[in-house]
């Protein structure tokens, strides 16, 4: 998957200007974006026209999802198979599933989990960003932020990642909140959603809540008390 975005993104129809892009600086985009790591060499919203985008954000979109996810769904209904006991141990490991699960029904209840978590965030932005940069280009970035945010991946199209929101809390929060989703995973989320059915968290479940509550408040208050007075947030009010 690398080397096929690699090669797409080094071709010129996927450049704003038309040319060829450095192989490196390519294959380095399409490692960045399949393994959600958010690293760039060149500025995604300048040097990319809409394609090379796409290619950056399907990439996203699978790295993610993960790769054993979106071929258990497209081997499903592609060929309209189910996996043979070999093929569902490998997915059942790659997902940390129980043995017991349903592989094609958890794998579709985290694809359906996933796609309408990232059309809620979608939507909640088009709010700013159609108004901002019209019909087209706004459901674009909307779709393209909201999926980079759910799946952790740190790219924007921007162009100075989120600096000219920095006081638009709606913005802001948004992201964040698809952030904070994406990074629980599905499993604690089936936890939280089946709650009021067994009231009852599963150990990781518990684990991982109480960790990334720990890390997000003191994270914060931290942040707080290094930046607020002279450093990074010392130009904004108490609010931002």
């Amino acid at each position: 998957m690398i080397t096929c975005g690699g090669l797409l993104l080094w071709l010129p129809i996927s450049s704003a200007n038309g040319e060829w892009t450095s192989f490196i600086d390519a294959l380095f985009t399409a490692t960045s974006a399949t393994a959600v790591t958010g690293q760039v060499t060149l500025n995604t919203a300048a040097h990319w026209n809409y394609f090379g985008k796409t290619v950056i954000i399907t990439l996203i979109e699978i790295g993610g999802l993960g790769f054993m996810t979106l071929w258990i769904v497209f081997y499903y209904y592609l060929f309209k198979h189910r996996p043979n006991l070999r093929q569902r141990r490998i997915v059942t490991e790659s997902l940390s599933l129980n043995a017991g699960d349903s592989v094609q029904k958890k794998v579709f209840a985290i694809v359906r989990f996933s796609l309408t978590v990232q059309l809620i965030g979608a939507t909640l932005l088009g709010f700013v960003f159609v108004p901002e940069y019209g019909v087209g280009k706004g459901i674009y970035y909307s779709i393209f932020h909201s999926i980079s945010a759910f799946c952790n991946a740190g790219f924007d199209l921007i162009g100075n990642s989120l600096i000219d929101y920095q006081s638009n809390p709606f913005i802001l929060l948004v992201i964040a909140s698809l952030i904070m989703a994406g990074g629980l995973g599905f499993i604690v989320w089936e936890d939280l959603l089946n709650y009021r059915k067994v009231r009852k968290l599963s150990n990781y479940s518990k684990i991982v809540l109480t960790v990334t509550a720990s890390l997000w408040i003191l994270g914060t208050l931290l942040f707080w008390i290094t930046e607020h007075q002279n450093g990074t947030f010392s130009h904004l009010s108490f609010g931002d």
